[in-house]
């Protein structure tokens, strides 16, 4: 059973994102097809029973939706953005290499869950590894960083605008 639905999301192609289910992290878009799975949701038949998806479905990245390089904190990830009708964000990002976060802080609230790897997030010193299935709260004015494992995937609920688009 799927979660109430949370704000409506944009892409650049217009496509909306209705709902996002953090149980087993699965998310739906209206008009598709999902199909539930052993391992998650999808919209392919030729997703097999037991795969295990080891990158965010092509839908999810659109060239408009890019995060811009100098948005992203840490080096060596990938990421694309979905624009919120109330101005807030999600971002879905893959780290391609083990990497360090910067230290920073948002003038909004941020919600992120790992789908896979790991993120161990610092906070005043403090080390709090955030593993595939594991979710964590980070409130507005926070200074917080990270250190990434090469291959993880992260998706985060911005409360404003975090990401800009790199432009095409």
């Amino acid at each position: 059973m799927l979660s109430s639905p949370i704000p409506i999301f944009l892409d650049a192609g217009g496509i909306s994102c209705c709902w996002v289910h953090l149980d087993n992290f699965t998310a739906g878009c209206k008009n598709y097809p999902w199909k539930e799975r052993r391992r998650g949701w999808c919209a392919n038949e030729s997703f097999i029973e037991g795969e295990t998806m080891d990158d965010f479905p092509e839908f999810m990245k659109s060239s408009g939706n890019r995060i811009a390089t100098n948005s992203q904190a840490t080096p060596g990830v990938e990421g694309y953005v979905f624009d919120g009708a109330d101005g807030s964000q999600m971002a879905f990002w893959t780290c391609r290499q083990t990497a360090v976060s910067a230290p920073h802080v948002h003038d909004f609230d941020e919600y992120m869950t790992v789908v896979q790897g790991c993120y161990t997030l610092i906070v005043g010193g403090r080390r709090i590894p955030i593993k595939a299935g594991e979710e964590y709260f980070i409130p507005k004015g926070l200074l917080h960083g990270g250190e990434v494992v090469a291959g993880t995937r992260t998706i985060h609920a911005f409360g404003g605008r975090r990401a800009d688009r790199a432009r095409q």
